[in-house]
């Protein structure tokens, strides 16, 4: 059964899905979501997971449950921060990070400078930490009218949503309308959009 917690974790509330309990000798599964995800959009995987596995799904700060402060940082190097205190707090000792998407940036940039915090990394389709050619996309979302349609853009029918997601996660994508419900809970949450640009 897959239930939802929350932990101090760096002074600010994590919200995060938990299925099993910990065993002797066996490494947690930490799911880590993308840019505009949540936890939630992890629960079709979680189902499949077998029983008697530990998992935990992080809403990352600034989505999902998790608070959202104006002041927090959102740098991958602040967000791998972030993913760190909450293992810390979990007591959670060399996990397999399952990263999806900037999620996946996160598990490898926590890899690659913490290497004594992780037993493995899952990467499902990971952003590529350094890769320049969306730079144009974010210098349009960081102006004015860019701001304008990132805030108008959780709001928009669903079709529209679900023709942006499909183009991201690619044409043969699984993803349906009800799958598109936790993206569109996280953008509507009062604070996400400011987070996230």
């Amino acid at each position: 059964m897959v239930e939802r917690r929350s932990v101090q974790a760096g002074g600010r509330r994590l919200s995060y899905l938990e299925k099993g309990e910990p065993a002797a000798g066996e490494p947690s599964l930490v799911l880590i979501h993308g840019l505009m995800g949540t936890a939630a959009t992890f629960l079709p995987l979680l189902a499949e997971i077998a029983e008697g596995r530990h998992v935990i799904a992080l809403d990352l700060p600034g989505a999902g449950g998790s608070e959202r402060d104006p002041k927090m940082g959102a740098s991958l190097a602040a967000v791998t921060e972030s993913v760190l205190k909450a293992l810390g707090a979990l007591k959670l000792e060399r996990p397999v990070l399952v990263g999806h998407s900037h999620g996946g940036a996160v598990a490898m940039y926590l890899a690659a400078f913490h290497p004594e915090r992780t037993s493995g990394l899952v990467l499902l389709a990971p952003a590529h930490p350094y890769f320049r050619h969306a730079d144009q996309l974010i210098g349009f979302y960081l102006s004015p009218l860019g701001k304008v349609f990132a805030h108008t853009l959780p709001w928009y029918p669903a079709w529209v949503q679900m023709a942006g997601l499909r183009r991201m996660a690619g044409p043969q994508s699984w993803d349906t309308p009800e799958r598109l419900v936790p993206y569109r809970e996280n953008l509507r949450t009062r604070g996400t959009i400011p987070h996230l640009l």
